[in-house]
């Protein structure tokens, strides 16, 4: 280890960084090192470059030319053979450095998959940015001539005695008043957040228990919680709101037979918008059917978009609305037979 140096600053960073001795043996890796080589620091600390790369000659030939002519190599599009399996592709800088007389390789490396949802997700907010304010102008296009129908109907309640008609005028009534609060809803407004301390359990096990109500026996409902998550500080009606329109999803996707898998977990170091979060809370709604058709699957957050004739095409959108008021995100990817939707939350940490 490179005496005096404060290693634990470069753990905050979401960019991956291993540090490697003249012999090219590990001696740092931070957190999204770890993450991204798919490797614990305990396992490979002191260990050869190898351990990182499996019989990866190309990447370790510019590991080593980068200590011998001391002068930094950039590679992009890399695709690196990672030692326990899989492949990781990275655009890599490695930069020769020198302290305590010794000279050491520090590797820098991005995933470019990660490059590629990080251009996705300002992509999809963007278009949900732009969505919004097309139904802005929309909802209040709708809402003024509602509020004149529903004016008119109560005006000719008052006219008339027979209550069978007085039942009409109740019926255009409620409709009108039921068509506003859809409309409120589309817009992603609603009652101010009650914001408190929760657990993302308390959560899941209540959509649970409306599904178990709900669903047809065909479908098998399962949960593989992380325990160690701590509590968000957010609005729990809100957050059951979402996690029941993307789980009734896909309860509906999968015709009335299948696995609904509830699965809990923590994010480190974690982009939402354009804010940092070194902890968030991820809530993944996981269905066996038969997946989203390509061309939807960046739609499915557009309000009025849906794949199902009875559907409204709302859900999603409401969701995704209702996540970004907390601070939040929704993932989704899906193939035949594994559709995952992701809650993304961020944990308020306290202070130190």
């Amino acid at each position: 280890m490179v005496a005096g140096y404060p290693f634990f600053l470069l753990d905050e960073l979401q960019t991956a960084v291993v540090l490697l001795d003249e012999t090219l043996g590990v001696v740092y890796l931070n957190v999204a090192a770890e993450t991204l080589l798919g490797v614990s620091a305990r396992q490979v600390l002191g260990q050869p470059v190898a351990e990182l790369a499996a019989e990866d000659v190309r990447y370790i030939d510019i590991l080593r030319a980068a200590l011998e002519n001391f002068q930094p190599y950039v590679q992009h599009d890399m695709d690196i053979r990672l030692k326990h399996g899989g492949t990781a592709f990275v655009d890599s800088i490695v930069t020769p450095v020198e302290a305590d007389g010794t000279s050491y390789a520090l590797v820098e490396m991005v995933s470019t998959h990660r490059a590629q949802r990080i251009a996705m997700k300002q992509h999809l907010m963007s278009q949900y940015a732009a969505n919004q304010a097309i139904l802005g102008g929309l909802a209040h296009e709708l809402k003024n001539p509602l509020g004149g129908i529903r004016g008119a109907a109560q005006l000719l309640e008052r006219e008339f005695e027979n209550p069978e008609l007085q039942e009409y005028t109740q019926v255009i009534i409620g409709e009108t008043d039921r068509l506003t609060t859809l409309l409120d809803r589309m817009m992603g407004h609603g009652p101010a957040q009650v914001l408190a301390p929760l657990s993302v359990h308390e959560v899941t096990e209540r959509v649970r228990a409306l599904l178990a109500v709900d669903s047809t026996p065909g479908i098998h409902i399962a949960t593989d919680y992380d325990p160690s998550i701590p509590d968000l500080v957010a609005d729990v009606d809100q957050l059951i709101q979402v996690v029941l329109n993307v789980a009734r999803n896909a309860v509906q996707a999968m015709a009335g037979k299948g696995n609904l898998l509830f699965r809990t977990r923590i994010r480190r170091n974690v982009t939402l918008g354009d804010q940092l979060h070194r902890l968030a809370a991820v809530i993944q709604i996981v269905d066996d059917g038969p997946g989203i058709p390509p061309n939807m699957q960046n739609q499915i957050f557009s309000p009025l978009v849906t794949g199902r004739p009875e559907g409204t095409g709302l859900g999603l959108s409401i969701a995704q609305s209702l996540v970004h008021g907390h601070g939040g995100s929704i993932e989704c990817s899906s193939q035949a037979g594994k559709t995952v939707f992701s809650v993304i939350v961020p944990v308020q940490e306290g202070p130190e």
